[in-house]
């Protein structure tokens, strides 16, 4: 499973981009953003994008070829906790 986020947006306008891959992690690892993509329902999402405004955060997430576009504010908690973990990844 392939997990690519990026953020864009907010006041400086900077673009932060992750990503994490389950075939480049140790076990406990792709274990961890297996349980955490898991959580997640990207097709309720995909029907609710969200207002965007520029002093705002995007999120622009894609999980094994499946995207989806979503405003800062609302954003669910386990999509956060999935973007959080692969947005801190080295």
């Amino acid at each position: 499973m392939r997990v690519r986020v990026e953020r864009s947006g907010g006041f400086a306008g900077v673009v932060v981009h992750g990503e994490a891959d389950t075939a480049d992690l140790d076990d406990e690892q792709a274990a961890q953003l297996l349980d955490l993509a898991g959580r997640v329902d990207l097709a309720a999402l995909t029907a609710a994008p969200g207002p965007g405004r520029a002093d705002r955060f995007r999120y622009d997430v894609e999980v094994d070829g499946h995207r989806v576009q979503v405003g800062e504010t609302a954003v669910p908690a386990e999509l956060r906790s999935l973007i959080d973990h692969v947005l801190r990844r080295p």
